[in-house]
């Protein structure tokens, strides 16, 4: 361990000294696969057992960060390299994250290729083809090219182009062209000459939307392609042999269970296993082939339900996978999957009380459209689901026009908003009410005067993720107003070349609320020491005791802090600004934000007492600072050591 700069010529550590605790510290969304490997590798040198509590913790939705993409690169590690630790915990991933992580195991596999959103550095390809994707391309690359010849020989007939945009007048209806049988005579299918197949647009449209349809001969041929490649790799390679027989065994197991519940009218033990076990030809199952060897197992363990088949076809696996996929279908109409009522436009049969979080977010502009008067009502007296929500993604719908239609970092908010976008405010701020009820109800914090510290810097706009730190920092200082017991007069503050006290009303909408921190004297700075300045001179002025000053700061930043005093350190800087000003450092929490650089800027040591080290947009992360009795127990190891020990992740082993 050593010492090195920040971006902005700070000096800080290049590790906490500890590299369990630099994976838990430097592992966030948007970490890149490489920098994720890299800390990954040390951590587990270090303590197998701890390193694998952390990849859970990782993925952990309602317990841990509830980080997908970087959780993936784990397992993708474990898989070339723990093969038999990733077999010993495979039984536990639906239990921290869900059952579409199986399929998503399985797809790395088999074609050593993350999915498009984990690795969010690289620049996507922005032609639109009409079959090829990351998978297909490794398909094609392993076979000779006369075979891939073979696919091109057959002429790519585009039989139907929709073009779906958003009209930007007052009606705001959505509009639909089709064009049909349109011939390319083999040639690639290119984005920019979608708009020559279409009229021109007499008035400026918001956003277009392209669905495109080629004749079934090509695909079928590039399928045949798929099942051969599949079988030959099933075949060869004996570990991806054993995880998919072991994954077809769980997704049969708990589908078994699962249908006796559902046979005892008892839905509330249903699993999510039916929805997201893949329907026939469907994305999972195209490349994966796996809804036919369930279905086998399914039959095995429920050899009764086969009397529902012709008894001279139940050898035909079509005739299996038929069966589960009504059996499926059944269950998932009481597990109240939305998916299910939107597709027959069943609209009244939604319980919205059972909708997932992530889907409300992603369907509640079409609830507010098909069922505006029954979803209102709901969201007026009931609470909606926030489990798997963080506070970024949720100060993300109101900060960048997804609802308003304006971007609050630069534009006012609007006035004389029409009931659509008013129902969806209202829909957020259910949301955000019950995301901090549900973190509340594992109790509060324990200390008064909190303080946060909110880095809004340019360095937190860029990013290419869709949730960018920024909206993260603004989310979680908003988040920890809410649970403290006092925020210190429900203020904040911000970095700045000269920085100040924000005040934010915190009996208004979450939207109101983002646009006051935005509406700040930012500065685009991340000087911290002029931070504990401004705290140190405003308690001088106003004569504050120890007690009346903060005694808990939350640092929620990407830790590219400005230079402090020569040859130290932001922390050791404050520790001696604090001495001089005669008053006791208060516990400071340093929350990282940002893992897209291969940044290893860390404040301090694992060991330093008044101190620890979080990272992540997941407010679930609070939870373990809810039962804190004494602060001076803790330091950042402590604490990281305090998390992965939970009686949750006692399930988690390792050889």
């Amino acid at each position: 361990m050593s010492l090195t700069y920040t971006e902005n010529l700070s000096l800080t550590f290049d590790s906490s000294n500890d590299a369990r605790l630099d994976f838990f510290f430097h592992v966030i969304e948007g970490s890149s696969p490489e920098r994720t490997v890299e800390l990954l590798e040390k951590s587990w040198s270090q303590s197998p057992l701890d390193t694998m509590k952390m990849i859970i913790n990782c993925r952990d939705i309602r317990g841990g960060k509830g980080i997908r993409p970087q959780a993936l690169i784990c397992l993708q590690w474990l898989y070339k390299n723990q093969f038999n630790n990733l077999m010993l915990n495979l039984v536990h991933f639906d239990e921290f994250g869900c059952w579409k992580d199986y399929l998503n195991l399985l797809l790395i596999a088999l074609f050593d290729v993350l999915p498009n959103d984990v690795d969010t550095s690289k620049k996507k390809d922005k032609k639109l083809y009409t079959h090829i994707n990351p998978f297909d391309t490794v398909i094609l690359r392993s076979f000779p090219k006369t075979k891939r010849q073979e696919l091109e020989m057959i002429p790519t007939v585009c039989r139907q182009v929709e073009r779906k945009f958003v009209a930007n007048d007052e009606s705001k209806k959505i509009v639909r062209q089709i064009i049909t049988e349109r011939h390319l005579d083999g040639k690639k299918f290119e984005y920019k000459l979608l708009n020559n197949y279409f009229p021109k647009m007499d008035y400026k449209v918001e956003k277009f939307h392209y669905k495109i349809k080629t004749n079934k001969a090509k695909l079928k041929k590039l399928n045949e392609y798929r099942l051969e490649y599949f079988n030959k790799f099933y075949e060869n390679d004996k570990k991806f042999q054993q995880l998919y027989d072991r994954i077809v065994d769980l997704f049969a197991q708990q589908l078994s269970k699962d249908y006796g519940h559902f046979k005892e009218e008892k839905f509330s033990k249903l699993s999510l296993a039916s929805k997201w076990l893949p329907n026939r030809g469907r994305f999972f199952d195209k490349y994966l082939f796996i809804l036919g060897p369930v279905a086998k197992k399914f039959f095995e363990l429920k050899s009764e339900t086969l009397n529902e088949i012709d008894a001279t076809k139940r050898g035909e696996e079509k005739q299996w996978i038929r069966l589960l996929t009504r059996i499926c279908t059944e269950m998932r109409r009481k597990l109240q999957v939305p998916e299910v009522f939107m597709s027959s436009k069943s609209w009244e049969s939604i319980d919205y009380k059972h909708v997932p979080s992530m889907a409300m977010l992603r369907y509640r502009q079409a609830f507010i459209r098909s069922d505006h008067e029954r979803f209102n009502e709901f969201i007026g007296t009931k609470s909606l689901n926030s489990g798997a929500l963080t506070p970024a993604d949720l100060v993300k719908q109101v900060m960048d026009g997804t609802v308003l239609g304006v971007d609050l970092f630069y534009e006012q908010m609007p006035e004389n908003l029409d009931e659509e976008k008013l129902t969806a405010l209202k829909a957020i701020d259910n949301q955000w009410k019950s995301l901090v009820d549900n973190v509340r109800s594992n109790g509060t914090l324990l200390f008064t005067n909190t303080l946060a510290v909110c880095d809004v810097s340019g360095s937190m706009c860029m990013s290419s993720q869709l949730i960018k730190p920024i909206h993260g920092a603004i989310g979680l200082t908003l988040f920890i107003m809410e649970i403290a017991d006092k925020a210190w007069n429900n203020r904040c503050v911000s970095f700045s070349s000269t920085p100040s006290f924000h005040s934010i009303d915190m009996t208004k909408s979450l939207a109101d609320r983002c646009k006051q921190m935005v509406s700040c004297d930012w500065g685009m700075s991340t000087d911290l020491n002029k931070v504990f300045d401004l705290i140190l001179n405003y308690g001088k002025e106003k004569n504050l005791t120890n007690e009346q000053m903060p005694n808990i700061l939350f640092i929620f930043s990407d830790m590219e802090f400005d230079s402090a005093l020569c040859e130290k350190t932001n922390y050791e800087s404050c520790r001696l600004q604090y001495e001089l000003a005669g008053y006791r450092l208060p516990f400071i929490i340093f929350w990282n934000l940002k893992g897209e650089k291969a940044s290893k800027s860390t404040p301090v040591r694992s060991n330093q007492d008044g101190v620890i080290l979080l990272s992540g947009f997941s407010a679930q992360t609070f939870k373990f600072l809810l039962s804190v009795k004494d602060l001076n127990e803790l330091s950042p190891l402590a604490m990281l050591l305090r998390i992965i020990n939970d009686p949750r992740y006692d399930c988690i082993k390792v050889e």
